[in-house]
């Protein structure tokens, strides 16, 4: 997938004392009938598989492995589109719980709880820019990404169960006295889900929008939607981007760095993004039996010279589907 321009706008920072995990020990709830699990290999037994930092031409450099390895073709990838620096697999930090791959710029741990994966996505973009960042400059990202092996119609389902708890490590603006423009620099990080026309036999076959789902940006407490195209770059896609505003995905903010448990029904926000689409004057060959929800990348971008960690735990994408 390639990397997706946001919104740039004003900051608001918080801070407050982090609280320990919502998930942990929580009891589990048995899916409604039809329920099927879209993200594969949630624990990352199989591996991530690391892309190059150029997303023009993402070439897989190697493997990492966090967890004891099982059989079976690794599905996540670990995209670092942007940056200057590269994860070298190669000399992982060992945890007592987990692993760490890191490199000058940036940082991606991974933790189990018992069956529930922690993972810390840190980004070090001080070290990332030798100069406050220009316009139409690239910057780093750090995305885990997984193409969904299996993938349903949007009009088969009757939800869309997004379920996982964040908490901001810590977002420091490093930029130099004087030299932060509102407009050029931030850090956000973000969930996108690629909606696909799957339909082979349509004109607009294999035509697509980004679904944003957004989690932290220091630009704002609150933050708003935003729809638009995405461009600015050589590489952007020109597709339509429909990413709801902090609000409509979970009560409070990351800014108070305190675990955050986020459970939404996607489902109806993302018909009405393929609504707004057309209206836009996208997906015109398309109909919303033609859509799929086929991949997802969720991590940083980094705009801006910060230094921002953020912690996910138990992340889980379930399509509740249609009697038959």
């Amino acid at each position: 997938m390639k990397n997706r321009l946001t919104i740039i706008f004003v900051s608001i920072l918080g801070a407050c004392t982090s609280t320990q995990p919502i998930t942990s020990g929580s009891a589990a709830k048995a899916d409604p009938p039809g329920t099927v699990s879209l993200i594969t290999d949630p624990g990352f037994t199989q591996g991530i598989v690391l892309r190059g930092a150029n997303s023009a031409a993402p070439g897989d450099k190697d493997t990492l492995f966090p967890f004891k390895r099982k059989n079976g073709q690794s599905v996540w990838k670990l995209a670092e589109w942007g940056s200057r620096y590269s994860l070298d697999a190669r000399q992982p930090q060992q945890l007592d719980s987990g692993i760490a791959y890191g490199d000058t710029g940036k940082k991606i741990t991974f933790q189990q709880e018992g069956n529930t994966a922690k993972i810390s996505f840190e980004v070090l973009a001080s070290r990332e820019f030798k100069a406050p960042r220009k316009a139409n400059e690239d910057w780093p990202h750090l995305l885990l990404e997984q193409e969904f092996n299996q993938v349903i119609s949007v009009n088969k389902m009757n939800a869309l169960l997004l379920k996982m708890g964040a908490r901001l490590m810590y977002c420091d603006n490093k930029t130099e006295a004087g030299k932060y423009d509102e407009g050029l620099h931030t850090a956000q990080f973000s969930l996108y889900l690629v909606v696909n026309n799957l339909n082979k036999n349509s004109a607009g076959y294999k035509d697509f929008i980004w679904f944003g789902v957004p989690l932290y940006d220091y630009r704002y407490k609150d933050i708003p939607a935003y729809q638009e195209k995405d461009q600015g770059k050589e590489d952007a896609t020109g597709k339509f981007i429909y990413s709801l505003s902090g609000k409509e995905v979970f009560d409070g903010s990351l800014h108070d760095r305190q675990w955050t448990p986020i459970s939404i029904d996607l489902h109806p926000a993302i018909k009405k993004a393929f609504e707004t689409a057309q209206q836009n004057g996208f997906l015109k060959s398309s109909t919303l039996e033609d859509m799929y929800v086929s991949g997802m990348n969720i991590g940083w971008e980094v705009p801006g010279t910060f230094d921002a960690g953020i912690q996910l735990e138990g992340i889980s994408l379930k399509a509740v589907t249609k009697s038959k």
